[in-house]
């Protein structure tokens, strides 16, 4: 590449990445930048996130906020008015060709990628100016702290009447790069209670669910700073600190932008391109195991999922900090109430007098009864704080439990593929025994979880009297199909038999960044911009009995998108495309077809961004309930197993259409008369209650 003529540059534009992390370590490049050329006018385009880093420096002329979330229409204006600066110099560090676009005398190739191995990602983005002629040995990280987030940050600390303290942040963007929860807990623990540090939590509104369970686990009373700092406020307080804890996440590079003291727990990501920057003491802990680091987005074992940070233990972090920390703060027993006489091994293993369990919950079965299932998890985590809690589901099923906060493991039964013939599923079993489960949950019974629970020798089996209850140690009577009661409340009647009541019965499904991010792409494609209202609709279902009519479902999705300038999204799986087609051919505006084109995660994802959701009795309903949108459930079959009874949606804002047309008995999908249930319902009356639901 040819090197820059330094003098007839006057414009600059740095293009930077959208994840505050990733912000910050491209802030090198444009520190030299500005040392390099002082007097030009130099901008950065950065994404939402990391506005905060960039728009209170000094030196630099305009913050430009890329929104990937924007329409087509905002994105073409915003590259035509970039086009007019004609920038003399772009550095891009995202990897497009916008470079090429802006027509500006050099850039840096924006189709080439040079990483030299395990070159770490800051001088990655360095070695873009080095190509073309610019000395980088003076790039440093650079937070710009105001006097602002300076005063509240010291109003803050003036509580801790000069006591040190210590900055934890048990979150990150993926749970996969998370050391677990009740590690950080322990941890937390013991800084305070054996060495006298303050511990401060942080993490931003996508860590909530990780500070609660954090904070759950823990015996003593952290400062709990969750959604109460800024970028440039948490940089302050980090390096006023005497030490930040963190996992792979932001506020490790934050850490190295102020040269704090740091310990990071590193698992699939590789440390040498991700990890601490800083001239300060730090330590990165990890586990060189045989796969690690991956740098996949799951993890590639089956039986032994994370075992990169599971493995690290609260023991050998304890060490580590106390090594980092030089001069613990010495404490009486009068100012930390909960310190004893014990040694530290017996402070690490507190509760050893208490068996502390492995649990397995199972469900085999389809993935709404999964959905309806994720309360358990909750009342098991409340009931078993320290215990290591797993969840054995099909593949499919994988989406709706990975990611649960309450969850220690995921195990993957793959009864159709390579767990398929007897011999598979005996080796499943051997394997799981080396888990050394103490207790088995069997939500669903099926003869062959019954069979592997018994081959995994769990002593403790509780299931249903039903397909080979033999193998279990204790059963309830199984009465699922007599519909009394809804098969959330026949889920938790299981645990209720070993002593166990959930405290609530809220669903749960998580939200993964990744999947949103591959909706927001999606939703881009169509140029569907993030004003545009949408409704989403499942014309699919599992049998012919739950199917609504294709031509009533065009209806109603015409009135709303008429009534409400909305976009229609139909949604379904494979198996139900054709239903899906149908609705599609019917209708009078164009919807957007994502019939087989989602995944469980991303439908989730999906259905967290719509207004409404219109569906047939299956799987989506209970997701849609768990990420909160109103819905409305289109039911046929009064059996009454089968019926709204059992199977409602659990919503607040949901609904369900259901008319009894005098058939006794239902005969389900082997019905006589045309399924006269669900043409008895119309697409006036549920256009009506749509109505409702949007205007609450």
């Amino acid at each position: 590449m040819a090197k820059i003529d330094k003098i007839r540059v006057k414009r600059i534009l740095v293009i930077t990445l959208s994840n505050i992390g990733d912000v910050i370590l491209t802030t090198p490049v444009v520190e030299t930048l500005l040392k390099e050329f002082p007097a030009s006018r130099l901008d950065v385009m950065v994404g939402p996130n990391g506005k905060e880093i960039f728009e209170a420096h000094e030196k630099i002329r305009d913050t430009i906020i890329y929104d990937k979330k924007a329409s087509a229409l905002t994105k073409s204006r915003l590259f035509i008015a970039l086009w007019k600066k004609r920038y003399d110099l772009v550095v891009d560090l995202r990897n497009t060709i916008l470079p090429l676009v802006l027509g500006a005398r050099f850039i840096t190739n924006p189709l080439r990628h040079k990483s030299k191995g395990r070159m770490h990602k800051k001088d990655v983005h360095l070695w873009r100016l080095q190509e073309i002629g610019i000395d980088t040995s003076e790039g440093s990280f650079y937070i710009p702290i105001k006097d602002d987030d300076r005063k509240y940050i010291e109003n803050i600390l003036e509580g801790f009447k000069g006591k040190p303290f210590v900055v934890v942040s048990p979150g990150a963007k993926s749970h996969l790069k998370r050391w677990p929860l009740k590690n950080f807990a322990k941890l937390s623990d013991l800084l305070k209670q054996d060495l006298g540090y303050e511990v401060v939590l942080v993490g931003d509104e996508n860590d909530k669910i990780v500070i609660e369970r954090t904070l759950f686990y823990m015996k003593t009373s952290p400062v709990n700073l969750i959604e109460k700092t800024n970028i440039r406020e948490l940089a302050h307080l980090i390096k006023k600190s005497k030490l930040l804890i963190t996992n792979d996440s932001a506020p490790l590079h934050v850490g190295s932008a102020v040269g704090a003291s740091m310990l990071s727990f590193f698992g699939p990501t590789d440390y040498k391109k991700y990890g601490p920057v800083t001239k300060a003491e730090n330590r990165v802990l990890r586990k060189d195991i045989e796969c690690s680091p991956c740098e996949v987005p799951q993890c590639i074992k089956t039986l032994n999922k994370y075992e990169c940070l599971k493995t690290i233990s609260v023991e050998e972090a304890f060490l580590a900090a106390k090594e980092l920390i030089s001069e613990p703060f010495a404490i009486s027993n009068s100012t930390c109430p909960h310190r004893n006489d014990n040694t530290y091994g017996d402070r690490l293993n507190g509760e050893s007098q208490t068996v502390h369990k492995r649990i397995l919950l199972t469900r085999t079965d389809r993935i709404g009864d999964v959905v309806l299932s994720t309360p358990a998890i909750k009342a098991m985590r409340d009931k078993y704080p320290d215990a290591h809690i797993a969840f054995m589901v099909r593949p499919y099923a994988n989406d709706i439990v990975e990611g649960n906060p309450y969850l220690d493991e995921v195990i993957i039964y793959d009864k159709y593929g390579k767990h398929k013939s007897l011999f598979g599923t005996i080796l499943f079993a051997l394997g799981l025994r080396k888990k050394k489960f103490d207790m088995a949950i069997i939500l669903h019974p099926t003869n062959r979880v019954h069979l592997i629970s018994y081959l995994a020798g769990i002593p403790e089996r509780i299931g249903y009297d039903r397909k080979l209850a033999f193998f279990l140690t204790k059963k309830i009577p199984h009465s699922k199909q007599e519909g009394k009661k809804h098969e959330l409340e026949y889920t938790l009647d299981l645990l209720k038999s070993i002593g166990i009541k959930a405290k609530d019965k809220e669903l749960f499904v998580p939200v993964q960044e990744r999947n949103i991010e591959t909706i927001e792409k999606l939703l881009d494609e169509h140029h569907i911009g993030k004003d545009i209202p949408l409704i989403a609709v499942n014309p699919g279902a599992s049998c012919p009995s739950k199917r609504w009519p294709p031509k009533k479902f065009a209806v109603i999705c015409d009135n709303l998108a008429s009534r409400y300038k909305a976009r229609i999204l139909i949604v379904a799986d494979e198996a139900n495309t054709e239903f899906a087609s149908a609705v599609a051919k019917a209708m009078k505006y164009e919807p957007v077809n994502l019939a087989g084109r989602t995944s469980v995660g991303e439908l989730a994802a999906l259905l967290s961004k719509c207004r409404l959701f219109i569906s047939n009795d299956s799987g989506p309903v209970h997701i849609a309930c768990a990420v909160d949108i109103p819905t409305i459930s289109i039911f046929g079959r009064k059996d009454p197993g089968l019926s709204p009874k059992r199977w409602r949606p659990t919503g607040q804002k949901s609904t369900v259409f259901h008319k009894d047309v005098g058939c006794n008995p239902c005969l389900a999908h082997n019905c006589k008369i045309g399924f006269k249930c669900l043409e008895a319902i119309t697409p006036s009356e549920v256009f009506e209650k749509a109505e409702r639901l949007l205007l609450d």
